[in-house]
């Protein structure tokens, strides 16, 4: 590489192993400059604005031919001609542009149809050029074509140059030259006013504005005739030119003979030199913020290597020494590749110290990487590498069969299908002795050694695996049996066993299975309806010839069968080459699925007292038991029976036993009085004997689709499939480019109002990313919901009562500074009032932290300005950004659904309790008032979420009750709370914050978790740890005087604390589909029993009826290309059912 295509000198010879020498002056090093191949790389996709039509790159460029690489219809390419005589060509390609040094052109090779049907379409022009002048260029006095589409100077749709406004303008100005309907001439000018034969360009620069150096020109021509020239991103000149773009006057050429072309006319000579580096054409008139954003990109955009450099300092001259990493430009290969991006290679040597090296060194280390060839990109890709401490007594040759060893052992088993193995070795060597103190006292060499007599294997397209194992490739250390001695019926003889002990051939033999066949139901046959259809399958088994009975007497031993299948995930062994599952010959513990017997078979536990009709008589003055023959259970094991596999994952691989477990020796006239108290544990420790059984390997079938969800307006009790949100059933995902959330309130049955929704979309931070220099503004986008439409209605059902943050140890609030309000759309912004401790407390994270926003937002109150005190906490998750590195072009996709069965699963019934209390009544008489106290479940968890709240009933309403005023006869209100645990009280406090008085109709959350236990009922001494099987009791307390120490009322509720989670987990999967813009459709996440992020309750007055409603909202992200349209889709799977496939995104 020569020495002018490095970005910076060489640098200083360093030496390994000392330090270096301290120059004699600072080391200065050049700025960072375009050399003759700049760090640049060509537009990405996206980089560009729409409409794109033609696009001319120049950098890297050679030959005679210039591409189009708009990708839009058939391309546009450019050849050089030549229009002046010399031997040397008249142009000159420069690495990052194409300069035109003597008289030449560019001219397309094919009617430029594409371009010009392309703009009479939109009637809209924008034509954009970087392009470079010379000093000299700038004094033409003659038109001089930059862009041209024409057939001949008398013949144009419209050419943008340089100079010739008019036949007495100068060169130091840009014009543009545009043929529209009856407003211009043939040749794109019209006449001066005043001077009928004397022709003007319709719109031109001011004089002076085309100046040496680079420049930016770009010309627009909107639909409404609107016409302006930009220079380095600013307006110079603007004009109106009216009617319709590019006609075609009768008895002229058509649109095949117009050609477009660069730096001369299509006909004559009237050349224009410079230089080249972009030109682009659109179909429509860019924007000034378009234009100004093409105009900070430049004409190419900076490759990450070179951004990475020009940022790291390393153009600054630095005071010191530095060693910095030796950067080379790389060249593009071949030439002619002008789209392929220029490369920076960087040494891995940084701050390495090189010195001369030795003669004797002895070789300690050893690295050898394994490369085999990947036959799809015809390549050699590194499989592993090893590293080796080389012994004394070891020799090369021991070495190299070593390693040689070792890939051949490696390619066998992660590559057997490569022809080709290369061990690419690293050589550490340590100096001999210390006879030089200037030599290196490491080097290091490298080797290659190519691996013969490989043992090549062709793996099968698709794995396909034996429904059966072999059994001569089962090896298990125990044996096949599933214990350590026989049965002791097996060991008698016939003669030494009674009646009941003797083993028959049914009990010992296996059951055949006769049957598996899968069932795969849409529809229910004959009559009837399912809501979803049935995915299972149904088993034949056979125990017997015919059907056995068991004793009705009492005087003898019973036996008991249980018919036990069981069903396990099927282990693959190693047969047939296939390299999955188990090894050949594999001895292990053996695995509990594959044996004959269980280890340790289950029975279920049945009461014996009802079982065998038992019961207690006194006789002789003493308590026996006895059983009443006539009123026994009878075994009866039929010969044959069907039974219906379902809920296993669909495709799921098994191995299917069906025994016959066998219990004997029950003798239910020897029970004791005292063994009836545990009759189902004796019963369950009599003999048992299992049979053998014979596997059955087969899978699921795949689950049947799930009905889609109703319209909006039908009732919602059949929606099965994931949905946007109750207003959006037919869509299974909600996507935004920001954090979004959504609070909701189902339909009041009580009160019969409607469903409502309010969506809050966060828009500034943009995409929920925080600058280093964020302001602490936040503007939010709203729409509100009402009844049964997806339509967004006026927003007068909701308000944000609170917006804050926590960063660090601190909470920030954020306050409403300003409401924009149309009839359906609402804008809120929020600010922080202590912007500087925000910035304080985010200088301390690190880039990439998350930070979320919560948003209280509750239903406004009803008519009568009743209060329930129902909110719902939101939450958006924010990013903090970093300005010193290169972010990813990546962009978030915030996707959120709901799951209306699961929905449903979430349902619980409430506790309650009431009682009747005399208040007075108008008139001076009283009347009695149902007073209750409820709860949103009956059972909770000891971390689990209480909520709660009473209510006035009024048996006898009349227009004149008023059940809000009745706390005023009951001045102090409390809720008291007690544990119970095995008969002892003990009295729990509140978190400090909580309500001291409490308010009808109000509803009140607390986490069990905060509960502290009193001492003496007044002051909390320690956390009141709940455990299963406690028992929470909540006393409601209302005293008719403040200062009273006994309550006058009092409402007792009592739930429990269980050990089971009282939140069920969504017994399904969910899978998020995501469509590519080639068509392609990809799951970028999957998972079963996923948790969601948040439960809601969705209406405070389900606590006044039996069953609470809940909804739990499932927030996922995702990431995209800028630019690229992607759609998504969420797919449930569930043990009966899955959504199709073939969603409609």
């Amino acid at each position: 590489m020569p020495a002018t295509d490095r970005l910076f000198p060489p640098l200083p010879t360093n030496h390994s192993g000392s330090q270096p020498p301290e120059p004699a002056q600072a080391i200065k090093t050049e700025p960072l400059r375009r050399t003759g191949l700049p760090i640049l790389a060509l537009p990405q996709e996206g980089a560009l604005p729409a409409d794109l039509q033609v696009l001319y790159l120049f950098q890297g460029g050679s030959g005679s031919r210039v591409m189009d690489r708009s990708g839009v219809g058939e391309p546009l390419d450019l050849d050089l001609m030549e229009r002046s005589s010399g031997q040397e060509p008249p142009w000159r390609w420069e690495g990052d542009g194409l300069r035109l040094l003597r008289s030449s052109i560019l001219i397309a090779n094919r009617p430029a149809t594409k371009l010009i049907n392309a703009c009479r379409s939109t009637q809209e022009l924008t034509v954009e050029v970087w392009l470079e002048l010379d000093a000299d260029q700038t004094r033409a006095t003659r038109l001089a074509p930059i862009v041209t589409l024409s057939n001949d100077p008398n013949n144009r749709y419209f050419t943008l140059a340089q100079g010739g406004r008019d036949n007495q303008s100068g060169g130091d100005l840009f014009s543009v030259r545009l043929r529209t309907d009856s407003t211009t001439h043939s040749d794109g000018t019209r006449a001066a006013a005043g001077t009928p034969l004397d022709r003007t360009a319709p719109i031109a620069t001011d004089p002076g504005s085309a100046k040496a150096g680079l420049s930016h020109i770009v010309f627009t021509r909107q639909s409404n005739g609107l016409m302006k020239v930009y220079i380095d991103g600013q307006e110079r000149a603007s004009n109106t030119l009216l009617n319709g773009l590019f006609p075609v006057y009768r008895g002229q050429n058509s649109d095949q003979t117009f050609r477009l072309g660069l730096g001369n006319e299509i006909l004559g000579n009237s050349p224009w030199l410079g230089k080249y580096y972009r030109v682009a054409i659109y179909s429509r008139a860019l924007t000034v913020a378009e234009v100004q954003s093409q105009f900070s990109q430049g004409y190419a955009v900076w490759a990450a290597p070179g951004l990475q450099i020009a940022t790291s300092k390393l153009a600054e001259a630095p005071v010191t020494l530095s060693r910095y990493a030796a950067a080379t430009l790389l060249t593009t290969a071949p030439p002619s590749a002008q789209l392929q991006a220029q490369s920076l290679a960087i040494s891995p040597y940084l701050g390495l110290i090189f010195q001369p090296a030795a003669k004797d060194y002895t070789l300690s280390l050893v690295s050898a990487e394994l490369l085999c060839l990947n036959q799809a990109t015809k390549t050699l890709r590194p499989i592993t590498s090893h590293l080796w401490e080389v012994p004394s007594s070891s020799t090369p040759e021991e070495l190299l069969q070593t390693s040689i060893d070792w890939a051949k052992e490696i390619h066998a088993r992660l590559c057997p299908e490569s022809p080709v193995a290369v061990l690419r070795f690293r050589e550490i060597r340590r100096l001999a002795g210390e006879t030089d103190p200037f030599a290196a006292p490491i080097v290091t060499s490298y080797a290659y050694q190519i691996i013969s007599d490989l043992a090549i294997t062709e793996l099968p397209l698709k794995r396909v695996f034996q429904l059966r194992s072999q059994l001569p490739q089962l090896r298990f250390s125990e044996g096949q049996w599933g214990g350590t001695s026989l049965p002791s019926q097996l060991q008698l003889k016939p003669s030494e066993l009674a009646p009941s002990q003797t083993i028959q051939p049914f009990e010992l033999a296996p059951p055949q299975t006769i049957g598996v066949q899968p069932i795969y139901l849409t529809e229910r046959p004959g009559q009837g309806a399912w809501p979803w259809g049935l995915s299972s399958l149904r088993v034949s088994v056979r125990h017997a010839a015919q059907g056995v009975t068991g004793r009705l007497d009492a005087t003898s031993n019973h036996t008991l069968w249980w018919q036990a299948p069981q069903y396990t995930v099927q282990y693959r062994t190693n047969t047939n080459g296939v390299t999955a599952g188990l090894p050949d010959l594999f001895r292990a513990r053996a695995i509990s699925s594959l044996l004959p017997t269980a280890l340790k078979p289950q029975l279920p536990a049945i009461d014996m007292t009802e079982t065998f009709a038992i019961r207690t008589e006194t006789v002789d003055q003493k308590t026996v038991v006895k059983s009443k023959a006539e009123s026994h259970w009878q075994a009866v094991l039929p010969s044959m029976m069907r039974y219906l596999l379902i809920g296993d994952r669909p495709g799921v691989f098994f191995n299917l036993r069906n025994q016959l477990l066998r219990q004997g020796d029950l003798n239910p006239v020897g029970t004791t009085p005292d063994s009836l108290q545990n009759s189902a544990e004796n019963f369950s420790n009599h003999s048992v004997f299992v049979s053998g059984s014979v596997p059955v390997q087969h899978r699921m079938p795949r689950p049947v689709p799930l009905p889609p969800n109703p319209e909006q307006g039908r009732p919602n009790s059949l929606a099965l499939q994931p949905w946007a949100s109750y207003f959006h059933p037919t869509e299974t995902v909600w996507v935004e480019a920001s954090p979004t959330d959504e609070a909701f309130l189902a339909a009041d049955l009580i009160q019969n109002k409607p469903a409502r929704g309010l969506r809050l979309r966060l828009t500034e931070p943009s995409s929920g990313a925080i600058p280093a220099n964020w302001d602490g503004y936040l503007k939010f986008k709203l729409a509100s919901y009402r009844g049964a439409g997806n339509q967004p209605t006026p927003l007068l059902d909701w308000e944000v009562s609170e917006m804050s943050a926590v960063v660090g140890n601190q909470t920030f609030t954020f306050a409403l500074v300003q409401t924009i309000a149309t009839r359906l759309n609402w804008e809120l912004e929020f600010k922080t009032s202590n912007l500087p401790a925000l910035k304080d407390q985010l200088a301390l994270l690190a880039a990439g932290s998350t930070l979320s926003i919560q948003a209280r937002v509750r239903p406004k109150p009803d008519a009568n300005g009743l209060d329930d005190g129902f909110q719902q906490s939101l939450s958006f998750a924010l990013r903090l950004t970093s300005d010193r590195t290169l972010p990813l072009p990546l962009k978030p996709q915030f996707l959120q659904f709901e799951d209306p069965e699961y929905n449903r699963q979430l349902a619980s019934p409430t506790a309650h309790s009431s009682t009747q209390v005399t208040v007075p009544s108008p008139g001076g008489l009283t009347k009695l008032i149902s007073l209750r106290l409820a709860t949103d479940r009956r059972e909770y968890n000891p971390d689990s979420l209480l909520t709660w709240r009473y209510d006035w009933a009024d048996t006898e309403p009349s227009p004149a009750s008023n059940l809000g005023q009745i706390d005023a006869v009951f001045p102090a209100r409390t809720l008291q709370i007690k544990r119970i645990r095995k008969g002892g009280e003990a009295l729990l406090s509140l978190p400090s914050g909580s309500p001291t008085n409490l308010n009808t109709g109000v509803v009140y959350q607390l986490s069990l978790s905060q509960l502290t236990q009193s001492d003496r009922g007044t002051t909390p001494v320690a956390s009141a740890v709940l455990q299963p099987n406690d028992i929470l009791q909540l006393t409601l307390q209302l005293f008719q005087d403040e200062d009273a120490t006994q309550p006058s009322h009092v409402l007792v509720l009592a739930v429990n604390i269980v050990a089971n989670p009282v939140q069920p987990v969504p017994n399904a999967a969910y899978g998020l589909l995501r469509q590519n813009l080639d068509g392609s459709v990809e799951c970028v996440r999957f998972a079963w029993g996923v948790i969601p992020d948040r439960v809601d309750l969705v209406n405070p007055n389900d606590l006044k009826t039996e069953v609470v409603r809940r909804r739990a909202l499932f927030r996922w992200i995702d990431t995209k290309r800028p630019q690229h349209n992607v759609k998504y889709g969420v797919q449930k799977i569930t043990q009966t059912g899955s959504t199709d496939c073939k969603l409609s995104f």
